[in-house]
């Protein structure tokens, strides 16, 4: 950045959602970026919003990431698959990661926003976590629906519910 400004040149909200990117799991980083780029009086897009939610998630800094995704949401700009997947991942990482999980899934759906399978394997993995059994299944029967097929990830998150509430019998049904 330093060098950009050295060289009369400004940077703008795709550089600052590159540098974004870049940063990976360094949520501070990213933060600190995001931040940076309101203070010069950028707006920042949908992109430069997922970007930084998602370092954040990475990172476990599931407060934050969905503190990110609730500026979306206040903002003039609209969630999008990136936006509801880094949120529903967030939440999963939660105490009580279920029910923000289903509500923000349940929002997305209402958003018309179409679900994806990183949105979809994230609300498995709360009710896994929760040991949500049922409605762990129940959501894994939505996913022909909305085209979606179950891989190794929501098989296993599927099993796992099944295995925390003891219903070993779904459980063994879903090999």
């Amino acid at each position: 950045l330093a060098e950009l400004r050295g060289g009369e040149l400004r940077p703008d909200i795709v550089t600052y959602t590159s540098l974004i990117s870049g940063c990976g799991s360094h949520w501070e980083s990213a933060l600190g970026l995001y931040e940076r780029a309101q203070n010069e009086q950028l707006e920042p897009d949908i992109v430069c919003h997922n970007a930084t939610t998602s370092a954040c998630e990475r990172a476990g800094q599931w407060q934050v990431a969905l503190a990110l995704f609730g500026g979306i949401q206040a903002s003039r700009l609209r969630p999008d698959g990136f936006s509801f997947g880094a949120a529903i991942s967030a939440a999963a990482r939660g105490p009580g990661a279920w029910p923000l999980a289903s509500a923000l899934l349940a929002e997305m759906r209402r958003s018309a926003v179409v679900v994806s399978a990183v949105a979809a394997n994230a609300a498995l993995s709360a009710f896994q976590r929760s040991g949500r059994w049922s409605e762990a299944l129940s959501l894994l029967g939505e996913f022909a629906a909305w085209s979606l097929r179950a891989d190794i990830v929501s098989l296993n998150a599927s099993m796992s519910a099944c295995a925390s509430g003891q219903q070993w019998a779904p459980a063994l049904a879903l090999l």
